[in-house]
């Protein structure tokens, strides 16, 4: 499992690129009914509308590697270990 941070200070403990999608999915007020394809389109559209930058969504891997990339995620040391 890792442990990552959002550029807005959540933190995400997940072992998978699907269980980061879900938790940021369900941190969100009006996402936690959508399906992960939904999600990940829906956050696509309004990050490139409001930040101009452009996120894959045609996976779930893909859409994750990409926030890395532009360090809307990062991922930290786990504090507990």
């Amino acid at each position: 499992m890792k442990t990552y941070k959002t550029s807005d200070e959540q933190i995400i403990k997940a072992s998978s690129n699907l269980e980061i999608v879900n938790q940021l999915k369900n941190g969100g007020r009006f996402t936690a009914d959508e399906t992960p394809k939904q999600y990940i389109k829906g956050f696509a559209q309004r990050f490139k509308e409001y930040e101009g930058t452009q996120i894959r969504f045609d996976s779930v891997d893909n859409f994750v590697e990409d926030l890395l990339k532009i360090e809307y995620l990062t991922e930290i040391s786990d504090p507990q270990k």
